[in-house]
């Protein structure tokens, strides 16, 4: 829960996605995607003013 955690705080102010897998031991990119692709910025054109 912990690295999972820590994966989504890397993400959400864009850390580089390779730095994030170095650092979480995942030895494949698509493990680290999913974190960036969560990433609250995605939804930022869902809501108008």
């Amino acid at each position: 829960m912990l690295r999972h955690a820590m994966g989504f705080y890397l993400a959400i102010p864009g850390q580089d996605t390779r730095a994030i897998q170095l650092y979480l031991g995942h030895k494949y990119i698509q493990h680290t995607m999913r974190y960036t692709e969560l990433r609250p910025e995605r939804f930022k054109d869902f809501l108008h003013d």
